[in-house]
This record gives C-alpha cells, sequence and structure tokens, in this order.
C-alpha cells in the first residue's frame, strides 16, 4: 500500500502545528465575536490571557505551566518541557512487534533523553555550563539518530516512495552521494542522476513511526529553544552575531531535512553566545 502521503514527516508535522495554532486562535475570534456587545471587551482580554507569564497567550499554549524566567519556544514550552513531553511520546510506544534492533533503538533514545534531563547538564535558570555543554550535544546526536531510524527518516534526503508489509514501513529515500563525482560533458540528465544520487531504504515499526516523529521534533525544538536563549541572554557582543547567523541556518536546515546538520548548526550557535565566557568556539 502507497504510504507517499500518509507517513508524518516532519515537514509535514510542523506545518500542521501552526495549521491547528491558526485555526485555534481563528476561533477564538470567531467566538469573540459572537458574544453581546457589552461582553466583548472581557472576552477579548481573557483570550488574550497568559497564566503562566512566559509570553505565550493561552490559547495557543501547550505548556501552561512553564517555570518562571524559562525561555520558551512559539508553543509556549520550555528545552525541559519538550524532552519531558518527547519521552512521554516513546513511553507510549508497544514494543510487541519490535523486532530486536528497534528495542534497542527506542531504548536508546529514552536513556538519552532521560539523562538530558538532568539539571546538573543543563539549568535553564543560571549561567552556561561551558564544561557540561558537550555533554548535552552528545545526548541530543544519539536521541536523533535514534528517533529518525524509529520514525523512517534519512537525513538529508527526500522520499521517493514507501509502503506497509506486516506492521512495518519501509521507506525509499533519494540521497545525494558524499564522494566526489567527475562528469562527462556530454553526460545525460540520468547519467547525471545516477552517478550524484543513490538510492536508500530506512524500515521502522508502523506503531512508532508517528510518535517517533513526534518526539523528534520536540527534541529538535528544545534544542533550538536552548540555543535561541543563549543569544537572547548572550554578554558576547563580538561573537553574538555568529550565534544568530548559526539559529538562521539550523532552521534551513529543517527545511532541508538535514536534522543532524540542526544540531551542529544549534552547537556553534550557542558557543558564539557563549565565548566570551566558555572561550573561542573553534580553538
Amino acid at each position: 500500500m502507497a504510504l507517499r502521503n500518509r507517513m508524518p514527516m516532519l515537514k509535514q508535522q510542523t506545518i500542521f502545528i501552526i495549521f491547528v495554532f491558526s485555526l485555534i486562535l481563528i476561533l477564538v475570534s470567531m467566538l469573540s465575536s459572537c458574544t453581546p456587545e457589552q461582553e466583548a471587551q472581557p472576552q477579548k482580554e481573557k483570550s488574550l490571557a497568559d497564566d503562566d507569564y512566559d509570553g505565550v497567550a493561552n490559547p495557543v499554549d501547550l505548556c501552561q505551566k512553564t517555570t518562571e524566567k524559562h525561555a520558551v519556544g512559539k508553543t509556549g514550552c520550555s528545552a525541559f518541557q519538550l524532552r519531558e513531553q518527547a519521552l512521554l511520546d516513546l513511553s507510549q510506544i508497544s514494543i510487541a512487534s519490535f523486532k530486536e534492533e528497534d528495542v534497542t533503538l527506542l531504548k536508546d533514545a529514552q536513556q538519552a533523553l532521560q539523562e538530558s534531563l538532568d539539571p546538573s547538564l543543563y539549568d535553564e535558570s543560571a549561567l552556561p555550563n561551558c564544561q557540561q555543554h558537550s555533554s548535552i550535544i552528545q545526548l541530543q546526536r544519539k536521541i536523533v539518530t535514534a528517533l529518525e531510524k524509529l520514525s523512517c527518516i534519512v537525513d538529508d534526503a527526500s522520499l521517493v516512495n514507501a509502503t506497509e508489509l506486516n506492521g512495518y514501513y519501509t521507506a525509499q529515500f533519494k540521497k545525494k552521494k558524499s564522494e566526489k563525482v567527475s562528469l562527462g560533458s556530454g553526460a545525460t540528465e540520468r547519467q547525471i542522476e545516477e552517478k550524484m544520487f543513490e538510492l536508500v531504504n530506512a524500515s521502522c515499526p508502523k506503531v512508532a513511526q508517528e510518535l517517533a516523529g513526534k518526539a523528534l521534533e520536540e527534541v529538535l525544538s528544545a534544542h533550538f529553544v536552548m540555543a535561541n536563549d543563549a543569544y537572547e541572554k548572550s554578554q558576547c557582543p563580538d561573537t553574538k552575531e555568529g550565534a544568530l547567523r548559526n539559529l538562521k541556518l539550523s532552521i534551513e536546515n529543517h527545511q532541508e531535512n538535514r536534522l543532524l546538520t540542526i544540531v551542529d548548526n544549534l552547537e556553534v550557535a550557542w558557543k558564539y553566545a557563549n565565548e566570551c565566557v566558555c572561550g573561542p568556539v573553534y580553538p
């Protein structure tokens, strides 16, 4: 059975989330306009309430009890809350039909996520922890790598086709070859395609694909919140621009499905933001 339109890939998830938030805002607006004139103002004030004072209004705040002064993303969730939600999503996956290697992947992702919640690695209300930042990055790469496999995603590649058999998805991706390719002047378009790209297959349990993809998006969002918070709090004027540049690159990476490159760019962004405290980005 063809699954091209059914697989909730990361870009589709992001668009869907934004779409849902837009619908919520439209619905709130419609409800406000339907109230009697004398009640319109109180209703408007209620719709703009922000109970946890994180700068994100209640109607679009997915985390209503954010700790005060913790940085949040557009959904109103802190990096800690996003990682907690990712861990909760993974706990809901049934492993009854899993192959042994998929059980190992899930356990690895859960263990790394649990370790990343250790406040000694990243305390959102404290000064930057220069010594422990590399540990967070190592955990982040381990989580992203495992969740990509569990959600049938090949990094830096485009989906060609997908099928389902015996409770497993098999997806085929087109990926640019890593080695240099020499092309003759008379090469046809098909020859260029064959020399520059290769087809790569990915397989994952059907029951895990959607929740693993959701957890992956939350983990990447948590990392962005952490790096963006470092940029906003940065006291390093000479390198702050470098942090912003890499934050922008991470957004481009997301659009290109280069998820491990997102981790790399967010790591560099954090280091630039804290270079005057933690030392040179490239010693």
